[in-house]
């Protein structure tokens, strides 16, 4: 029988034990939290016993299918990343299920998960998908596709709760219309596609980080900037640091008066840190930043013509930190 290790109350840890099947761990009808990532489960032979389960981690295994998963009528989190699924048609019926993480698989479609009214956490990022149907999640804030083959993106008209999305490393072409219903959209990642139009973006004005990096439009900074007021991240640069940049660029100032140029800030809300869901391309974000006005003008920005003129360096009072946010907000 494997050595499991129950860290905490109602926790059974079995991860690295080179499992082959659940059959090996231990039973126990109080188990509410199960991790047996990194092993070399092939099959889900055993999961039944486990019916109390409602945080399950599967990832890193060599897992082709999760039948069985079904039984699980209380699970609230699966992650079951780094496996080899090619179908996960179970999971409809894991209708209390708020957080479903599959990224690193080979999947290419996904049953009708009109029935997880619940699901708020969505992600599929290193798979194989073309297309998705996500309209009936009404409850989703945060959705990861990146890096499949998608030729457009999703239709998100359904989900108005969207705080994140992260599309980076497809083949779309065009941003859909339909992403103006999700105006509380923070996060937005289209890196690496086929995009020569922006014009859409401009009604998502609470954005705080977003990423075009690796698309044929260029030149669209100061439009964007204009745009959305809230922005404080933008092709992974915090814009007080563009802001110095262009500064360098535009009257070759030295780089300490360079620095000079700041703009006072606080913090917001992180950039999620997918971390805790394996989701590779989101384990490192620029914490967002908001700009507060300065005492002596309404701008908060010190212009360059002053800087032509007096080439006086200031204080540069940037306060920046780096913070990951381990959570895949199901809570």
């Amino acid at each position: 029988m494997a050595t499991a290790k129950q860290e905490e109350k109602n926790t059974l840890t079995a991860s690295r034990q080179e499992l082959a099947t659940l059959k090996d761990l231990e039973k126990s009808s109080d188990i509410q939290k199960l991790n047996v990532s990194h092993n070399k489960l092939i099959n889900m032979k055993g999961i039944r016993s486990f019916f109390s389960v409602t945080w399950l981690n599967l990832s890193y295994n060599m897992l082709v299918s999760i039948r069985g998963i079904e039984h699980l009528r209380n699970l609230v989190v699966l992650n079951a990343s780094h496996n080899s699924l090619t179908s996960c048609d179970d999971i409809m019926k894991l209708t209390n299920l708020k957080a479903l993480i599959l990224n690193d698989n080979q999947l290419t479609k996904l049953p009708s998960l009109s029935m997880l009214v619940d699901l708020n956490t969505l992600i599929l990022s290193n798979n194989l998908f073309e297309s998705i149907d996500v309209t009936s999640l009404s409850n989703l804030t945060k959705l990861s596709l990146s890096f499949n083959k998608l030729a457009t993106a999703p239709s998100t008209k359904g989900n108005s709760l969207l705080l994140e999305l992260r599309l980076t490393g497809n083949n779309i072409a065009y941003i859909p219309q339909d992403i103006q219903y999700n105006k509380r959209l923070q996060i937005l990642d289209l890196g690496q596609n086929s995009i020569s139009c922006v014009d859409c973006l401009k009604s998502l004005t609470n954005l705080k980080n977003l990423n075009l990096k690796g698309n044929p439009i260029t030149e669209y900074t100061d439009k964007i900037r204009r745009w959305l007021p809230r922005l404080h991240v933008l092709d992974g640069f915090k814009l007080g640091k563009l802001m110095r940049e262009e500064a360098v660029a535009e009257i070759k100032l030295k780089p300490e008066e360079a620095a000079a140029i700041t703009t006072k800030v606080t913090e917001t809300r992180p950039a999620v840190n997918e971390a805790a869901s394996d989701d590779s391309e989101m384990k490192k974000e620029a914490k967002p930043i908001l700009a507060k006005k300065r005492k002596r003008g309404r701008s908060g920005v010190v212009s360059i013509e002053n800087v032509k003129k007096k080439r006086k360096t200031t204080k540069d009072i940037f306060n920046i930190e780096e913070n990951n946010l381990l959570s895949c907000g199901c809570g």
